[in-house]
């Protein structure tokens, strides 16, 4: 399956989903993509593996989507936390983005990732859509290391979804 298809893919689930349980946030929704996003993903990644969703790195308390770590690692036991050492990318999936007031937007967006640098790993997110503005906040944030299937409410970015992988596997180190 092409980049494409697979970014079709997960933008249909997304409309799917809207259409059967409304287009406001759900944590189901996003537990629903956030797996078929981990599920793609997989497809293209060789000398490691992806886990999650809602998986830990030992000694902190933020729940990420999805980590890439080596392949021979295991959670500790009894728990969905990863050692620190094995983890090599933190990945954050949202369903549709932030919904920050356009004022604070810059400010709630350093804070909501600052849980994540806490970590002190590679960090990418991917949201599936997003508003321009919040593109453009996200963006100014974390730089190269935020990707956008869509633009809302239904402006498709051709090539986004090759990007994001292209760039997990360049910082997984896994070429």
């Amino acid at each position: 399956m092409s980049f494409d298809e697979e970014q079709n893919q997960i933008l249909r689930l997304s409309d799917q989903l809207d259409e059967i349980h409304g287009r406001g946030w759900s944590r189901y929704k996003g537990d629903v993509i956030a797996r078929k996003v981990i599920a793609l993903i997989g497809n293209h990644l060789s000398g490691c593996s992806i886990v999650g969703p809602n998986v830990y790195v030992n000694h902190y308390a933020t729940e990420l989507d999805a980590l890439i770590v080596e392949t021979s690692c295991s959670p500790n036991p009894g728990t969905v936390a990863y050692r620190e050492e094995a983890v090599r990318v933190l990945i954050e999936i949202k369903k549709h983005g932030f919904y920050f007031k356009k004022r604070t937007a810059g400010t709630k967006i350093i804070e909501y990732f600052d849980r994540f640098r806490e970590i002190h790993k590679p960090f990418i997110y991917l949201t599936v859509k997003e508003s321009r503005t919040m593109i453009n906040a996200t963006s100014a944030v974390l730089e190269d290391d935020s990707f956008f299937l869509c633009e809302s409410p239904d402006r498709v970015l051709p090539g986004q979804w090759q990007r994001f992988v292209e760039h997990l596997i360049d910082v997984a180190g896994v070429r």
